[in-house]
C-alpha cells in the first residue's frame, strides 16, 4: 500500500536520516485506520532504498555555516 502510494504520488525528502521515515495525515480518522492493523509498521522497512530515485533535487541547506 505504501509503495504503491509512493509510485503514484511521490514523496518529498525532509531530512537525510539514511532510513525511510514517513509522515502522513494525522487526522483522527487516519490514525484510527492505521491503528486498526491495516499495515504493520515494519512493512515500510521492506521497501529497498535502492528502488527510490531522485526526480528533482531542490535547494540544499547547510546549518553549519
Amino acid at each position: 500500500m505504501i509503495a504503491r502510494a509512493l509510485q503514484t504520488y511521490g514523496a518529498f525528502v525532509g531530512d537525510y536520516s539514511g532510513a525511510i521515515s514517513l509522515c502522513a495525515d494525522a487526522s483522527a480518522t487516519a490514525q484510527a485506520y492505521w491503528s486498526s492493523g491495516v499495515l504493520d509498521t515494519g512493512e515500510v522497512n521492506k521497501i529497498p532504498l535502492t528502488s527510490l530515485r531522485v526526480l528533482k533535487l531542490g535547494t540544499t541547506y547547510d546549518d553549519n555555516n
